[in-house]
């Protein structure tokens, strides 16, 4: 296979996972407006407890930033995660030399910024519905995981990976790492 359409099989791959992940990120913030939104015949919020004492799901409107963080200027902070959003994509399109994994590592955020993004967009607000009650955490949602499990694969990327070019996206010529600078192969005395 040539190195140019296996370099396009893994931007396909990359533009699924960030659609899979906005899709999923609406489908359920969809369900947990149909479902949860409101008060039930008793005056309480409904929750559904998934197992007691430790995972809940409720509806949350989170006008603020990520936890709930109000920061005043929703329309600013929208326009800034929209500019934001859209240069990490143009970023992980256009760059080359990225370890194919960072560029799954931003898809992860990419997918989670812009499930985010389009509840800003549409709604003013992002819905909320996920409660880890056993740690007394922030209500959250799916596109929140996926920015948290980018994040992660970024940080154990940077530390626990070598300066090594990706062999998927290496040019036609080999090269070798001397003191972390790109050597052609042929220059390196042996």
């Amino acid at each position: 296979m040539h190195k140019n359409s296996f370099k396009i099989n893994l931007n396909w791959f990359l533009v699924l996972i960030i659609v899979f992940i906005i899709l999923l990120d609406q489908v359920t913030k969809k369900w947990a407006f149909m479902t949860l939104r409101g008060k039930n015949m008793f005056g309480h919020v409904r929750d559904l407890i998934i197992f007691k004492d430790v995972l809940r799901f409720t509806y949350l409107e989170n006008p603020g930033m990520v936890f709930g963080i109000r920061v005043g200027y929703e329309i600013f902070f929208t326009l800034l995660a929209t500019i934001a959003s859209l240069l990490l994509l143009w970023i992980v399109f256009r760059t080359k030399g990225y370890h194919s994994n960072y560029k799954y590592a931003l898809g992860f955020i990419i997918g989670g910024a812009f499930g985010n993004l389009i509840d800003r967009l549409l709604h003013g607000k992002v819905i909320d519905f996920i409660y880890i009650e056993l740690i007394n955490s922030p209500v959250f949602n799916v596109a929140d995981i996926a920015v948290t499990i980018g994040m992660c694969m970024g940080v154990f990327l940077v530390i626990f990976t070598r300066k090594e070019p990706d062999p998927l996206l290496m040019e036609e010529e080999q090269v070798v790492w001397l003191n972390d600078e790109k050597v052609p192969s042929d220059k390196v005395i042996q």
